[in-house]
């Protein structure tokens, strides 16, 4: 029984919800969105960070890092924080666009219609 019951609901989430109704919607035209130039973001050069590998007098390996190279992880995680940062602007500067785009779309429908 329950396999039956586990079939049906898989069944149901495989269709992709194609058993309900859908909404056919007509488009008048077509507006080109135009967003201008975008932000750019910088090319991220990483600083290398080599690990070393010492032996103690027991014969148990320990793993290191110089402070040259611990200073380089701190560097890269700052630059990679700065990339992430010029990524969200970029990613905020195409959705204002995108909402200013829909925004004047919706008022010169509305203009047109009346």
């Amino acid at each position: 029984m329950t396999f039956f019951a586990l079939t049906a609901v898989l069944l149901f989430a495989l269709s992709g919800c194609g058993g309900l109704s859908t909404t056919t919607l007509k488009v008048s035209k077509v507006l080109p969105v135009v967003c201008g130039a975008s932000p750019k973001a910088d090319m991220i050069h990483m600083l290398p960070v080599e690990p070393i590998v010492v032996e103690d007098k027991s014969g148990i390996l320990w793993m290191g890092l110089s402070s040259r190279h611990y200073e380089n992880i701190a560097i890269n995680w700052q630059l990679m924080v700065a990339w992430m940062k010029q990524k969200n602007a970029i990613g905020k500067f195409y959705k204002s666009c995108i909402e200013d785009h829909n925004e004047n779309a919706i008022r010169s429908t509305i203009a047109e219609s009346n």
